[in-house]
């Protein structure tokens, strides 16, 4: 039994590392990023942004699903009018993530400077709306690897 497990930890020792990585998706770097592409693509959108953050795709993917399913402009009951968004102030919550307003505020301003701070990337500031699939995205990831996964109450958060 002992050189059983002797041979079996040579072979395991003797794989190349790659063995044991697991499949990253790949991501253009932030040089390329398309971002109207990516703002009418919720997937490569959400995939772009757990990729910078370092979150997994399906847990965010399935927490938005639960959430507030698959489109920016879903609002709870007694949500969100466009013309109250349009001015800056809404009750309710909005989008993927079903972000409240002032938790869309802390968290979209705090996500946007800590892009450009932590992974030197600007994400252009017409995205920087509760309506938009990358404001949406890439503020729920910063989020999300900050810990704030709790201020979701989704099934699957």
């Amino acid at each position: 039994m002992r050189t059983l497990a002797i041979i079996v930890a040579v072979v395991i020792l003797s794989l190349p590392q790659t063995a044991f990585a697991t499949k990253v998706p790949t991501v253009p770097p932030p040089a390329s990023y398309d971002w109207e592409r990516l703002d009418s693509d919720f997937h490569k959108s959400l995939r772009a942004a757990t990729t910078l953050w370092g979150v997994r795709y399906d847990w965010l993917h399935a927490c938005a699903h639960s959430e507030g399913g698959h489109g920016p402009r879903i609002l709870a009951p007694g949500g969100a009018t466009d013309a109250q968004m349009d001015v800056g102030t809404w009750y309710g919550s909005v989008g993927f993530f079903q972000f409240l307003d002032g938790t869309w505020r802390w968290m979209s301003n705090e996500a946007w400077k800590a892009t450009r701070r932590e992974k030197n990337l600007r994400i252009p500031w017409r995205y920087h709306d509760v309506r938009s699939v990358v404001g949406q995205t890439f503020t729920a990831a910063w989020a999300f690897a900050h810990g704030l996964s709790y201020h979701w109450y989704g099934r699957s958060c």
